[in-house]
């Protein structure tokens, strides 16, 4: 099987949380051959953990999502859709990803990264690849802390996407994550205009 198309934007700085993070993109089978067509797009928390081992929380353990949506593509499971990785930045990782502050563990960023993700990333990736802009093909996703994100922000913040997955979100750490048929399969197929989140343990 040949390697997914992953292509790497470093430093992606962020003047609501004041540090920056790399993003990685995914780029699904018939994106160069198809030049006129835009894509749904799914953004996924803890970037890092993605597409490589090298970079993954748990060492040679990444979620093998670019070989597994390549996979579902090809053999039609689900349509093709753009993928963006937003790094975590290590130990600010639980300030950003919960809603609020907790006495001895700290927190509370959750609607600054909302701002990160709305009013930087999404525009970027806008200007920079062909992905549609309706919230209804767009999506996000995480595991552990990355999932509580998705369902707050998802609950919160349903207009720049209506569908969010959670696998793992009761859980701090140690969460392993392959990207879900079920849940792909259901993000390409959401449609119409009420927000749908999926949960998966």
């Amino acid at each position: 099987m040949s390697a997914p198309d992953l292509h790497k934007h470093e430093k992606f700085r962020s003047r609501f949380l004041r540090n920056q993070r790399d993003l990685i993109v995914y780029l699904p089978p018939s994106y160069h051959e198809q030049p006129q067509r835009r894509f749904p797009v799914l953004y996924l928390h803890d970037g890092q953990n993605l597409f490589d081992g090298a970079t993954s929380f748990i060492p040679g353990m990444d979620w093998h999502v670019g070989h597994t949506a390549d996979d579902f593509i090809l053999t039609g499971a689900v349509q093709p859709l753009i993928i963006v990785g937003i790094y975590n930045v290590g130990k600010l990782r639980i300030y950003e990803y919960t809603p609020t502050k907790a006495p001895r563990l700290g927190g509370g960023r959750a609607d600054r990264y909302a701002k990160f993700l709305v009013r930087e990333v999404m525009p970027f990736i806008q200007q920079e690849y062909r992905v549609l802009s309706d919230a209804r093909v767009t999506g996000m996703g995480g595991s552990s802390l990355g999932g509580l994100v998705s369902l707050y922000l998802g609950l919160k913040h349903p207009n720049p996407a209506r569908a969010s997955g959670s696998t793992s979100a009761r859980r701090k750490a140690r969460a392993s994550f392959t990207m879900s048929k079920n849940f792909a399969t259901s993000f390409c197929e959401t449609a119409g205009s009420s927000a749908r989140t999926f949960i998966t343990s």
